[in-house]
């Protein structure tokens, strides 16, 4: 019989009970989380199996603690978080211990920094091209918004970019260092004809640098470095030639 409510649980009792008397054969499924706890009564006797199919409460069981909502089912069944020996009680916020399995190291640090920051760009920048599920994005709008509460100042606002506009922050942090040994007024001209130029992410970007490079950035502003290299050149040609003479 299908479990779905409380009307359903009173007579699945009575025929559990009734089964137990005259040795038949019962198959309950329960569909209510809440509702299959209170089964558990009767997990020592002899003549019941009680399987346990949730599999956010099976990793509850396991790791210690209650999980987020944003850790979902399908991640975990995704991800194998389940296998045989894999996992272990933890100490810490299941979303950072989460996040570092599902996403890798960098999404499992504790306290935001500077360098932290650079290895999120790092992460962003390798995984340009693979698109992530619903779940996960989610996963990653908690972490960014959690690291954002923890500090305060350029660093603050530079996570909530990330969490708010993650692949026009990336884009304009980015190219804005890789174009750091130019002037700053051509830095601004440049992204500004790609479309990418902002003022205020301009104020934060101090103190970012040794970003990655961007793939898309490093070619679009070739049409920008290659004509200015050009120029410099011949402009120097032009000043050992008139030097020369």
């Amino acid at each position: 019989m299908i479990v779905d409510d409380q009307i359903d649980y009173v007579l699945a009792r009575r025929r559990i009970h009734e089964a137990l008397i005259e040795g038949s054969h019962l198959r309950i499924v329960v569909s209510d989380t809440i509702l299959s706890n209170w089964f558990w009564d009767i997990l020592q006797h002899h003549d019941v199996i009680i399987k346990d199919m949730d599999l956010r409460r099976s990793l509850e069981k396991v790791i210690g603690v209650p999980l987020p909502d944003v850790i979902t089912t399908g991640m975990i069944e995704e991800f194998n978080l389940l296998d045989a020996g894999s996992q272990k009680p933890i100490s810490s916020d299941p979303i950072v211990w989460f996040a570092g399995i599902v996403l890798g190291p960098s999404w499992g640090a504790v306290k935001p920094s500077p360098d932290h920051l650079k290895e999120l760009f790092s992460w962003f920048i390798d995984n340009l091209n693979k698109v992530q599920g619903p779940d996960v994005e989610s996963l990653i709008d908690v972490r960014l918004a959690q690291w954002q509460e923890q500090t305060s100042g350029k660093i603050s606002i530079i996570y909530g970019d990330l969490k708010l506009q993650r692949y026009a922050a990336i884009r304009f942090f980015c190219a804005w260092d890789m174009l750091s040994g130019y002037p700053e007024s051509l830095r601004r001209e440049w992204l500004e004809n790609i479309h990418i130029f902002s003022p205020e992410r301009e104020k934060l970007a101090a103190g970012l640098e040794g970003l990655p490079r961007h793939p898309d950035m490093d070619k679009a502003l070739q049409q920008f470095v290659v004509p200015y290299w050009n120029r410099r050149f011949q402009d120097r040609i032009v000043e050992l030639r008139d030097a020369g003479a």
